[in-house]
């Protein structure tokens, strides 16, 4: 009789534990709202790498940007510490 009624205290165990169902509505509702806010960040990335992609010219332009060489830094004015003053003779 101890087994059963230790099986019987684990099956109310169990179902104390289990949660509740959710209502159906409210759910559907909560994962639509986070859809349309994942929908919103996605169309914005989108529409900012597009006017980025738009308004710069080229692939060329871009890595000169991002790493420019000796002689366009000096012509842009920036010096690197090692070059000294930057003046050109």
């Amino acid at each position: 009789m101890a087994a059963i009624a230790n099986i019987d205290f684990q099956l109310r165990d169990f179902a104390r534990r289990v949660p509740a169902e959710r209502d159906r509505r409210t759910c559907a509702a909560c994962w639509f709202v986070r859809s349309l806010f994942i929908a919103g960040i996605v169309f914005w990335l989108i529409l900012a790498g597009f006017v980025l992609w738009s308004s710069l010219p080229d692939v060329g332009a871009i890595l000169d940007f991002l790493s420019p060489t000796a002689a366009q830094s000096l012509d842009a004015g920036w010096v690197a510490l090692s070059e000294g003053s930057g003046d050109r003779p």
